[in-house]
């Protein structure tokens, strides 16, 4: 069953599925929005890259992190998730996602 309290609204660049509020929520979606504004930046220079090549630019962002950083970018319109794949750090086929 999914839980409807979840906040998962693509304004904020943070999914609330912690339930957080106030002070806290506002900084988590402020790193958000920070992560994406990087990743953006990189996708302008190398125009094509897989959450594991993005990765390997900001170790200190979790993967996860970084797949819904390129997920709210290509909602946003800003990216586009291609057809193409690479294996990435876990072994495993990645999409590549490219600047529009």
């Amino acid at each position: 069953m999914i839980n409807q309290n979840l906040n998962f609204n693509i304004m904020n660049s943070h999914f609330n599925t912690t339930k957080e509020s106030g002070n806290q929520l506002s900084l988590l979606n402020e790193i958000a929005v920070n992560q994406e504004d990087k990743i953006l930046e990189l996708m302008t220079v190398y125009k094509k890259l897989s959450p594991s090549d993005v990765w390997k630019y900001h170790q200190n962002y979790p993967i996860t992190s970084i797949r819904r950083a390129l997920t709210n970018l290509s909602t946003k319109g800003k990216l586009i998730k291609t057809e193409e794949k690479k294996i990435g750090i876990y072994g495993r086929n990645e999409f590549i996602w490219e600047i529009v």
